[in-house]
């Protein structure tokens, strides 16, 4: 017997601008018989009756938008769904000045359709959600597990990590490790790195100026760099400074190095001449 598809409860002003990729994305994969809209938290119980949906997208577009007892309650009505806040630009540093929305639950809206879509296929597939006490190290695993495989098994040449963060560069190794990928930490001999992926906690001046120094060490190789609350702004300009590939360092792992993998094999052909 076929597994129900599950419901996703919609809140807020998915109209505006910067929510754009939080709409494109729901429209993409959620068939409207499962979609609930409700404008704001509190118009919840009316939309929703006696339906409990599987997974809840709450539209984030200013800090005080929603009141601690709001998404208390909320948390408390729907405690195994899975809930995803995806943020405006003006809500950047809540997870710094403020404390309302557990730390799993957060995304940067414009960021937001990677995880939105995993969401939603875990969902799909049943899967019971985090906790919303989650550490961010769970969030990884539990959007990660099993996706891996062999990526990288048919590729040639060490693939180097850069990144100012132990845990961030070991997270990062171990992926490269697990998905099959010749980690240039590991190899004997001093042969020079045959693709990168380079990370930047945060995108500001000096931030570029570390990009253009590191691209400039190691010229034409394939390059997919990782930002801390991606805006579309700082993904042209690190493009511009020489990444090939720009990702939120919020996105899935096989993404990011499926993005690499393809940037490898891209490179490949080229050097083969076909």
């Amino acid at each position: 017997m076929d597994r129900p598809l599950p419901k996703l409860l919609l809140v807020g002003q998915i109209e505006h601008a910067e929510m754009r990729p939080v709409a494109e994305c729901i429209a993409e994969i959620v068939p409207t018989k499962q979609l609930i809209r409700a404008a704001t938290i509190s118009d919840i119980a009316e939309a929703t009756g006696a339906v409990f949906p599987d997974v809840v997208v709450i539209c984030q577009l200013w800090p005080d938008e929603y009141a601690r007892g709001e998404i208390e309650e909320l948390f408390a009505r729907f405690p195994l769904a899975t809930i995803l806040v995806c943020f405006g630009s003006w809500c950047d540093s809540d997870g710094r000045n403020r404390h309302l929305w557990p730390p799993a639950t957060r995304v940067p809206a414009a960021a937001s359709a990677i995880l939105i879509r995993r969401v939603w296929e875990d969902a799909v597939a049943g899967l019971s959600p985090l906790p919303k006490t989650a550490a961010i190290e769970e969030v990884y695993l539990r959007q990660h597990a099993g996706a891996l495989a062999h990526i990288g098994r048919d590729l040639h040449g060490p693939v180097t990590v850069a990144s100012a963060d132990p845990a961030i560069r070991a997270w990062l190794t171990d992926a490269l490790r697990a998905a099959k990928f010749h980690v240039a930490d590991d190899c004997r001999d001093s042969s020079l790195p045959q693709a990168a992926i380079w990370d930047a906690p945060v995108w500001d001046h000096r931030a570029s100026s570390q990009l253009r120094q590191f691209r400039d060490a190691h010229s034409g190789i394939p390059l997919v760099v990782l930002i801390g609350g991606l805006r579309p702004h700082q993904q042209r300009e690190a493009m511009q400074w020489g990444a090939d590939c720009v990702l939120p360092k919020i996105a899935p792992i096989d993404v990011i190095l499926e993005s690499l993998a393809a940037l490898m094999r891209d490179r490949a052909v080229i050097q083969s001449g076909a």
